[in-house]
Parts: structure tokens; sequence; C-alpha cells
């Protein structure tokens, strides 16, 4: 199960899991995919959108804001916070992304 997704592109679906972990899967989502899930930031995550398959916004349920960007994988490793206390935002385009708190 899942509480939330959104699809990058035709090959790439960004999905919130149970686990309050967000996951990239890859195409094709029916039958046998061809390489498993990559977690891309977690756990405790509300909220998330990608404009594109390289900058993934990341809500935390502590009120985090971060920007995520390849490569992606269990080390979290490329992970910037951009700003707290944040409770909702909405991704403009890369550069630009509105905040409240």
């Amino acid at each position: 199960m899942f509480i939330n997704f959104q699809a990058i592109d035709l090959n790439n679906i960004l999905v919130l899991g149970n686990d309050q972990k967000l996951w990239l899967e890859y195409a094709p989502f029916t039958g046998t995919p061809p390489r498993s899930p990559i977690i891309v930031s977690g756990p405790q995550i509300s909220a998330f959108q990608a404009p594109d398959p390289n900058h993934i916004f990341v809500l935390a349920t502590n009120e985090i804001l971060w920007l995520a960007q390849p490569p992606f994988g269990p080390e979290l490793g490329n992970i910037v916070q951009l700003d707290y206390l944040v409770r909702s935002f909405q991704v403009l385009d890369v550069n630009n992304v509105l905040g409240r708190l």
C-alpha cells in the first residue's frame, strides 16, 4: 500500500509508502519490474513534489523542507535542507518554491 504518488514521466514514479519513506519506482509498472525501487528520502515524509526526475522537494513531518537530487539510494547523501517550520509548499519550478508556515 501507499499514501501518495506522483508520475514524473512515463518511466518514473515517486511513491510515498506506508513506511513514510519516499521511493522512486521504474517502468514497467506491471509484471516483473526491471529493478527494485530506490529510496529517495525518509523516514517521516509528509509531502513531496518533483518538477523533474533530478529535483525532488520533500517535506518531513518535522516541518523541514529538503531538496533531494540523484544519485538516490540508501546513503541519502545528496539531500540539502532548504527551509524549516514549513507546513505546506508549492514548487513553481526548480528555482522557485513557495513555503508556508
